[in-house]
């Protein structure tokens, strides 16, 4: 638009020159340049009009790290038009917006692919997406809008972390006592023979062919073990010199546990009191998954509740048959009463508690080793580790595994 005012006053001031002087020459010029102005006018305007644009995304979900891909796609409607057009993407997230600029030959829709950065985890709009046109001189420059603005959710990354165990809870099939089921399960710890009345729902006919008679599976109750995974969000919890660095691996570490488990088949729920307060029950499956990975992206360590109250809100809501992995950057001691008072009550606990520092301490700090001597198995990790190589194990906890943790057992044939 800068261009086409310049022309005008040229033109204006040419106008003038033409009505002072009476000069052809100028006149001439100033139906040239005034011919140019609309020409250029009419040609943005139904460029804008005469382009059909759309955009297709897969997906309003996606990782932190992981780009989000979209197609645009672009036809002309009238044979006429040629050029090119400009198309940019709209996000508030800290990115550099994606654009592309598509030639329009042919009638056949053009489709181009955008990428768009999603380097942090959390809520952000998208869209609507951007398309400007122009006039062949450059004269003018059209913005019209694409779609509306839609929610982005970037999940925290989950991480693979080998060297992390969370301890059973005693139930049937965790450990080497088995309590039969009179129904199909997914949990077949033996083989027997076939006995009158048994379904032929539960014959394995891979072991009838192998031993030549009829073999059937036993089958075992299915674990109920809840595993409630405790984010603490506090503010002052989450302050340190590494800064939002602290409140990221809080928030990476619950999702890495979250998704570990929820993948064996744990139902798993989520605690954690930060802009939102979150108390996701443990349940199973993808759909429920989702939902705490989205919890997880939107929470923010902004909460009041310290880790001590938090813990005192989980022991109404946990029995014995329950897990508790909980992440902390809290040196504060005190929320080991809250610890003791679980493990009175048979839960199994883990904990991990995340450095406020950048890179690993020469030394655990106190609170975790405190937790370690309750027999609790105890992590360390520093803020701007990575998950799976920073996570450290402290004191007594891989002795406290191997006394605790029990083989899951072998699925019969």
């Amino acid at each position: 638009m800068r261009r086409a005012r310049v022309l005008l006053i040229i033109t204006l001031i040419v106008l003038v020159y033409a009505l002072a002087t009476g000069f052809p020459v100028f006149l001439r010029m100033f139906y040239v340049f005034g011919l140019l102005l609309l020409f250029s006018l009419i040609w943005v305007i139904v460029m804008a009009r005469g382009i059909s644009v759309s955009v297709r995304r897969a997906t309003l979900r996606t990782s932190a790290g992981q780009p989000l891909v979209e197609t645009v796609s672009a036809r002309r409607r009238h044979s006429f038009l040629h050029g090119l057009v400009e198309v940019q993407e709209q996000t508030d997230m800290p990115v550099k917006s994606p654009g592309a600029v598509i030639g329009l030959e042919g009638f056949e829709d053009v489709k181009v692919d955008l990428e768009v950065p999603c380097p942090q985890r959390g809520l952000y709009k998208i869209g609507p997406l951007k398309l400007y046109t122009s006039d062949p001189f450059g004269l003018y420059r059209l913005q019209r809008n694409i779609g509306q603005a839609q929610k982005l959710i970037v999940h925290p990354v989950a991480a693979d972390l080998p060297g992390f165990l969370l301890l059973p809870a005693d139930l049937p099939g965790e450990g080497p006592v088995h309590i039969r089921s009179q129904h199909v399960t997914t949990s077949a710890f033996t083989l027997r023979d076939y006995v009158n009345g048994d379904s032929l729902n539960s014959i394995s006919w891979k072991a009838t062919a192998r031993h030549g008679r009829i073999m059937v599976k036993e089958f075992e109750m299915e674990p109920s073990n809840s595993i409630w995974v405790v984010a603490d969000m506090e503010k002052r919890a989450n302050s340190g010199p590494a800064g939002r660095d602290i409140e990221e691996m809080v928030v990476t570490m619950a999702a890495s546990i979250c998704t570990r488990y929820a993948e064996r088949g744990y139902p798993v729920g989520l605690l954690a009191h930060g802009s939102e307060r979150f108390s996701i029950a443990p349940q199973r499956g993808p759909d429920h998954l989702l939902r705490i990975m989205d919890a997880l992206a939107e929470v923010r360590a902004t909460g009041n509740t310290p880790l001590f109250d938090l813990i005192a809100e989980l022991s109404t809501k946990i029995g014995r048959y329950s897990s508790v992995a909980i992440i902390t950057p809290s040196l504060d001691e005190e929320w080991l009463n809250s610890v003791r008072h679980l493990l009175q009550r048979k839960s199994r606990i883990t904990s991990v508690v995340v450095e406020n520092e950048r890179e690993a301490a020469p030394a655990p700090p106190a609170v975790a080793v405190r937790v370690a001597a309750l027999g609790v198995p105890s992590y360390t990790i520093p803020a701007g580790a990575e998950p799976a190589a920073g996570l450290t194990a402290v004191g007594m906890t891989a002795r406290a595994h191997d006394r605790f943790m029990q083989p899951i057992g072998a699925r019969a044939s």
